[in-house]
Formats: structure tokens, C-alpha cells, sequence
């Protein structure tokens, strides 16, 4: 089944060093202004059958990728309902080949249905990703359902924590306070020894302030936009 998705990626940038780390997998619909396809996609995972289809257009643009580019580091997201299903766990074991190169993003989405026990089955397919040596990343702390409870649950399976400044910024809230947010989240990642990066960085002034808070590790438009070319350098 042909599907009407492209892959778009954005650079993650190490601003102590200027040195491109990797670039976060972006799925963007094929109009002429490229935008994520939230309703279809939310569709597309609601159906096991649907979502089986587009793994396997995913699994064949993802190995084109990294054979292209094997010594690129990529994020790859996932809503949490979609690991849930077996398929995706069949498809992380299939690519645990790549699992140096290829980070597993968890993203704040909320479960369409919600209830106890699709909770816990999470946590055990997250156990279960760790186990095949992926390094994984909770993505938009402090967002949807990626609470500090949350990340304090997955914590000894993760590798990494995101928190978008811009879409705090959109949701009204004054940088300052944004700031303190993000103070105790950094606090959080020291302590339970993972990285931190900070997404949404749109200008120098954002990106130096966060450099003096020892947090180095940005992406965002300032750094470079979502594209369907591979940034090779910075």
C-alpha cells in the first residue's frame, strides 16, 4: 500500500562543541505546505491492520536511510499506542541491527483509551525495547501524559529527556518561567544520569541562555528546519 507520508528530519546540535549529534525523524504529509498528518495518522494507529501497513512503508524508507547514511545517529518517534502493538515490537527486533545509529522516541500522546492495564502493558514493552539495547527517549516532558510521574517511572529505561521551549512559549507561558520548568527538569535528568535536550530553540538569545545553564544539547528552527536533506555538517 503506497502511503501519502515523506520523511522530513531536523538537526540535534551539541552547542558546547557546534557538533551535529543526530536528527530527529519527522513524518510530514506530501501537500504543498508539508505538515504533520495528525487526524489521518490518528486513524492509521487506531486500526491494527491500518498501522500494520504504514510499519511496513516505515520499515523500507528507514533501512533506505541508514544504509545511506550508516554513521548518522536518527530519533525515530513513537505514540505510545503504537507500541502496544506486536507489529512495532517486530519491527524494533528486525532493526535491532541499527539500534546504535536508531534512538526510540516516546511521545506525550495521550492513550485513545485509557485505562490501567494498557498502562502497564507500556511499561513492559518499554522494558522489552531496552532489552534489545535501543537507547530511548521520552519525548516533551512536562507535556500530555510525559509527566514527571511518568519519566520518573521510565526513568532507569531511558537515555534521554525533550522538553520544547517553543511549544510552551506558544501555550502563553512567559520565558521566565518556562526557565524555572526547566531548571527542575535538568535537575531531574543530572540526577537519573540522562541527557537533556531542549527543542523548540528559535534564536541565538534562547540558545545562549540555556548554555549557561550547562544545557548544551538544542535543536530547533535557529539550528536548522525540518527538511527532507540530511544535514552532514554545521
Amino acid at each position: 500500500m503506497q502511503m501519502p507520508f515523506q520523511l522530513f528530519f531536523q538537526p540535534k546540535i551539541d552547542t558546547q562543541t557546534d557538533h551535529l549529534i543526530g536528527h530527529e525523524i519527522l513524518l510530514r504529509n506530501k501537500s504543498s505546505h508539508p505538515a504533520f498528518p495528525e487526524t489521518h495518522f490518528h486513524s492509521i494507529i487506531a486500526s491494527k491492520e491500518t498501522h500494520a501497513e504504514f510499519l511496513h512503508w516505515l520499515k523500507k524508507e528507514l533501512l533506505r536511510l541508514l544504509t545511506d547514511y550508516p554513521k548518522h545517529v536518527f530519533a525515530l518517534n513513537f505514540y505510545p499506542e503504537q507500541l502496544l502493538y506486536l507489529e512495532t515490537q517486530l519491527l524494533l527486533k528486525e532493526l535491532t541491527g541499527y539500534r546504535d545509529v536508531l534512538i526510540i522516541e516516546i511521545t506525550e500522546d495521550i492513550f485513545i483509551h485509557k485505562n490501567q492495564a494498557r498502562e502497564h502493558y507500556l511499561l513492559r514493552q518499554i522494558k522489552r525495547i531496552d532489552q534489545m539495547g535501543f537507547r530511548m527517549a521520552l519525548d516533551d516532558v512536562d507535556s500530555g501524559q510525559n509527566s514527571l510521574e511518568r519519566a520518573a517511572n521510565y526513568a532507569p529505561y531511558l537515555n534521554r529527556i525533550k522538553f520544547s521551549y517553543i511549544k510552551c512559549l506558544q501555550d502563553g507561558v512567559k520565558p521566565q518561567t518556562i526557565f524555572r520548568f526547566i531548571e527542575a527538569w535538568r535537575d531531574f535528568a543530572r540526577e537519573n544520569q540522562l541527557d537533556f535536550v531542549i527543542e523548540g530553540i528559535e534564536n541565538e538569545q534562547t540558545s545562549l541562555q540555556l548554555k549557561e545553564m550547562g544545557l548544551f544539547l538544542q535543536q530547533g528552527y535557529y539550528f536548522g528546519k525540518p527538511s527532507k536533506q540530511i544535514t552532514t555538517n554545521i
